[in-house]
């Protein structure tokens, strides 16, 4: 055994003898040292379209590995094209399930400002057209008709009693008949002092007249219907020619849209069979602490947009770290407002997840927090495997769901996934898990050191140059930058090697 001496377990370092004084005299640069192979691996995944091509960076965080990979992904993000604008809808046919819908970047956001348009333009000018002087008027002569019939129909009565010597009296359980004297109608006592053939000259008269009456009266309740269809039908025609107009420019901007046109023409429909609501939200509700008014902004919330991407300011394809992979922050979530005290939910309650703002991009996670969130890790795989993401609840995969919850549509998925975690879990996951060499098949293997070499340590000067320009502190002259260097040797516990 050969004892050694401190001089011979300690590196000395000497970055003057490179002819650095300080700090001041190298260029800060940001490219990592000696990580070729690493960033070769980077590269060779990002270029990868096909599917499980994804990435695992294993080393030891002080590589610095976080930020070197996002400075790549950031670099090649930055020539591609921005992702799609993702919204969903109602689904006016199946509310439990809502319309997922991709625009070009910015386009999704132009759509939901036209919405909004025709949602406030729809709230003042319906209730509009109903107060116009041309409805009323309209309303007015069907009634009118209505009420000139039965006029009428109790002239003639009137005259036909009056022929038989009885008068019709309106009473409020309808009309009757009564016998007449002198123009007047008879009294009981005076009635009961006819003889027993006026008497029942009279009767007969009234019970002729008393059929006759029913007879017209038998036609009144379809005669009645047939008023509240023509009303129906005129408030229809009213609303329908208000909502075409406000439809039509939205319909100008996507005639070539099959999906959003056949969406408009689901609006048409339901804001037309919601025209009592419309009618009833423009009014007064009286208020009972117990059984509230219903809410009339709850039947426009259907036309609104719920854009969960917005890519209109994006200039490239976007590079996301969650630095917290919960379920719900992976794959999205559902949240629920209270009504009446019961929970409920719908499309507008929809919220995105990493999945959906990175898709088009790169999502980088760490693979430690990932596994010790609940159900994240296999929700992410099936996400990966199907790809697709479909939003998904912890009450929901443990079957505790407590209100009626929804199944939005899926959204296609196309992310690249880069995950960040360390040597032995690497190893642990590729023995465990028989899905994890099919999803990740590129490994970038950051180096843990590099050797004490002038060119490295260089390099190292010029990586402190850099910290000192970005943090703004004092630069460290040539006995600091070697007591870094020092410290480096000791970190590795080899003395030829940093």
């Amino acid at each position: 055994m050969t004892e050694l001496s401190p001089d011979q377990l300690t590196k000395v370092a000497d970055i003057a003898s490179l002819g650095i004084q300080s700090t001041a005299d190298v260029s800060p640069v940001d490219n990592p040292i000696d990580q070729l192979r690493a960033l070769e691996a980077i590269s060779f995944s990002v270029g990868m379209t096909y599917g499980g091509y994804n990435l695992y960076a294993l080393g030891s965080p002080k590589t610095d590995k976080r930020n070197i990979i996002l400075d790549s992904l950031g670099a090649e993000g930055a020539s591609r094209e921005a992702p799609s604008d993702i919204c969903y809808l109602e689904n006016f046919n199946d509310p439990g399930r809502p319309v997922l819908v991709d625009f070009p970047s910015g386009e999704g956001r132009q759509f939901k400002t036209r919405m909004q348009e025709f949602v406030a333009n729809a709230r003042e000018m319906i209730p509009a057209a109903f107060q116009s002087e041309e409805f009323q008027q309209a309303s007015q002569a069907l009634t009118l008709t209505f009420q000139q019939s039965q006029t009428k129909d109790a002239t003639e009565l009137e005259a036909e009693a009056r022929e038989m010597g009885l008068a019709m009296l309106p009473t409020p359980n309808g009309f009757v008949f009564a016998p007449v004297a002198d123009g007047k109608v008879m009294e009981q006592d005076e009635f009961l002092s006819l003889s027993d053939a006026d008497r029942q000259r009279y009767q007969q008269a009234i019970s002729v007249m008393t059929e006759r009456l029913v007879e017209r009266l038998r036609d009144y309740p379809a005669y009645e219907q047939q008023l509240l269809e023509d009303q129906r039908a005129l408030r229809h025609r009213t609303a329908e020619h208000v909502v075409k107009r406000l439809l039509s420019r939205p319909r100008m901007f996507y005639e070539k849209n099959d999906e959003i046109m056949a969406y408009l023409d689901g609006c048409e429909e339901a804001m037309l069979g919601g025209i009592d609501k419309i009618l009833g939200s423009s009014r007064p509700q009286a208020t009972n602490m117990f059984f509230p008014a219903p809410n009339p902004d709850v039947f426009f919330d259907q036309f609104q947009v719920n854009l969960i991407v917005d890519s209109s300011r994006a200039t490239g394809a976007p590079v996301i770290y969650e630095s917290n992979p919960s379920l719900e922050n992976l794959v999205g979530k559902l949240e629920h407002r209270i009504e009446f005290g019961n929970p409920v939910t719908d499309f507008s309650q929809i919220r995105p997840g990493a999945l959906h703002r990175a898709n088009g991009g790169f999502l980088v996670l760490d693979a430690e927090r990932l596994i010790q969130k609940p159900f994240a890790w296999e929700a992410l795989k099936r996400a990966l495997s199907d790809r697709q993401v479909r939003i998904e609840s912890v009450s929901q995969l443990m079957n505790l769901t407590y209100s009626v919850s929804l199944d939005p549509e899926p959204m296609p998925l196309d992310v690249k996934l880069i995950l960040l975690g360390s040597r032995p879990l690497y190893h642990l996951l590729r023995h465990h898990d028989p899905d994890f060499d099919d999803l990740f098949k590129v490994v970038a293997d950051f180096s843990d050191h590099v050797d004490w070499e002038d060119e490295n340590l260089q390099a190292y000067a010029a990586l402190l140059a850099n910290i000192v320009e970005e943090e703004e502190l004092l630069h460290l002259d040539a006995g600091a930058i070697d007591k870094v260097l020092e410290f480096c040797a000791r970190e590795v516990e080899d003395r030829e090697r940093l």
